[in-house]
């Protein structure tokens, strides 16, 4: 068997982690409740950009297209339902830990 790349494992565990989330917030935006399978996706609090983040399922949840693409050009409202999910601190530590 041909071991794979960085890039393709990464890819990998994107898309099964992406499943994963899916499955655990019940098929179902957090943000707006949609549930039309074909646009629902992982959304990424803060970047997945950032390697310590990227991967981790507090950082990821469950949102339909719109809201995901919403969050890129207004962060606030997916930002609001964070914190009160899981509070200001909970926040605060995940945006510690996306910075470094």
């Amino acid at each position: 068997m041909k071991k794979k790349t960085p890039a393709q494992l990464r890819k990998e565990i994107d898309r099964v982690l992406s499943l994963k989330i899916r499955e655990r917030d019940g098929w179902r935006c957090v943000v707006c409740g949609e549930t039309f399978r074909p646009i629902l996706s992982a959304g990424h609090l803060f970047s997945r950009v950032a390697d310590s983040t990227r991967f981790d399922p507090f950082n990821i949840f469950c949102q339909c297209g719109p809201c995901n693409s919403y969050h890129e050009i207004n962060p606030h409202i997916f930002t609001l339902w964070f914190i009160r999910q899981f509070g200001l601190a909970a926040y605060e530590r995940l945006s510690a830990k996306h910075r470094t």
